[in-house]
């Protein structure tokens, strides 16, 4: 499914069973600015860093193996997101929390 290029906020919500978000998904969306994933308890981690450049916002709830992903020492995804001004895991901030 091809999404439209003019989106620019996305929720992807309430899927139990989804381990990967494909980088395909996300390719030409040049104007996604706020993404929530909410509820993807299987979810591992994000598309590459190349596919949510656009991103000012991130929230992330309820995803337990993605919350650890994107952890600041060590997570696999944390240079996916350390450009993004705003991210929000489980109702924290990831730049004020010292976890």
């Amino acid at each position: 499914m091809m999404l439209p290029c003019s989106l620019s906020k996305l929720v992807i919500s309430d899927f139990p069973n989804v381990e990967i978000l494909s980088s395909k998904a996300f390719q030409n969306l040049p104007l996604l600015e706020c993404l929530s994933i909410v509820k993807l308890p299987k979810l591992k981690s994000l598309p590459g860093k190349g596919m949510i450049m656009s991103l000012l916002e991130l929230y992330i709830h309820g995803c337990p193996l993605l919350k650890e992903s994107c952890r600041r020492d060590g997570g696999k995804d944390w240079d996916n997101i350390a450009h993004i001004p705003f991210v929000q895991i489980d109702n924290r901030s990831i730049y004020d929390s010292e976890e």
